[in-house]
């Protein structure tokens, strides 16, 4: 159990469209790791007009789509605010932030995420 000592919310969060879906939390003791971990899901990047036209949801430039066509893998209710990583080589990078959805793991719909990149300045400043 970790202890928060601060929260930030990003201001511009809209909570009608999920844009700007951000926060950083601060805590009072630094997570120490060990040698378990839980194993991670890629769930690969889909094209932006594939994603668009697969919702009468809007898809904002701070949001990108993962996951499958017709694979039963995805993000679902309660893992929202958990990671998207991107593999390079042996690394791994947080590259967004799961933010929202229609349904699980349906055919033609997608998980929409939170693009990190778009936020590399706000997060900075905290």
């Amino acid at each position: 159990m970790h202890t928060v000592d601060k929260i930030f919310v990003h201001s511009k969060f809209i909570f009608e469209t999920y844009d700007n879906d951000i926060a950083l939390l601060k805590l009072k003791e630094p997570i120490r790791f060990s040698e378990y971990i839980i194993p991670v899901l890629e769930v690969p990047y889909v094209n932006r007009n594939t994603c668009k036209q697969s919702t009468n949801l809007a898809i904002t430039e701070n949001m990108f789509c993962a996951g499958y066509d017709t694979e039963q893998k995805d993000a679902c209710q309660g893992d929202s605010g958990g990671p998207h990583v991107t593999r390079y080589k042996d690394t791994y990078f947080v590259t967004g932030i799961v933010s929202w959805g229609e349904g699980c793991a349906r055919k033609g719909k997608y998980g929409v995420y939170t693009k990190l990149s778009r936020f590399l300045g706000w997060q900075e400043n905290r």
